[in-house]
């Protein structure tokens, strides 16, 4: 089963930019008018943190490098999976659409982005 992760981050990555661009554009209104620093403060994390997230966005783009994870699944819902690892933990996955093809008992291996963390892929096992 394979997902539009790919559209997803594009779309991600460029909201980050979007956002990043009118902080960024704030934070020099307010540095031109002479504003208290408090303003300047804010808009500098608020471009600070959005670069960050459009960097590791961007990086899971550019690489495409991928997590596996191995497990069985224990529930399956419409629109979540909870799976439990080989150390014993279990693990929840979120979906926006809904997945009919799984059913508890079943062996997967799911496939992440590296920094992100979105599901790329699920692989049945069996």
């Amino acid at each position: 089963m394979s997902f539009r992760w790919v559209r997803s981050l594009v779309i991600s990555l460029l909201l980050c930019t979007g956002n990043a661009l009118i902080s960024g554009v704030q934070l020099f209104v307010h540095m031109y008018y002479g504003r208290p620093p408090v303003f300047i403060f804010i808009f500098s994390c608020t471009l600070l943190v959005f670069l960050g997230i459009a960097v590791v966005i961007g990086l899971d783009l550019i690489y495409r490098d991928e997590i596996k994870l191995t497990g069985i699944i224990v529930y399956a819902g419409e629109r979540e999976i909870r799976i439990a690892k080989a150390n014993g933990k279990e693990q929840t996955f979120k979906f926006r659409k809904p997945i009919i093809a799984l059913e508890p008992g079943q062996a997967v291996e799911i496939a992440l982005t590296k920094r992100a963390r979105i599901v790329s892929r699920i692989t049945l096992l069996d």
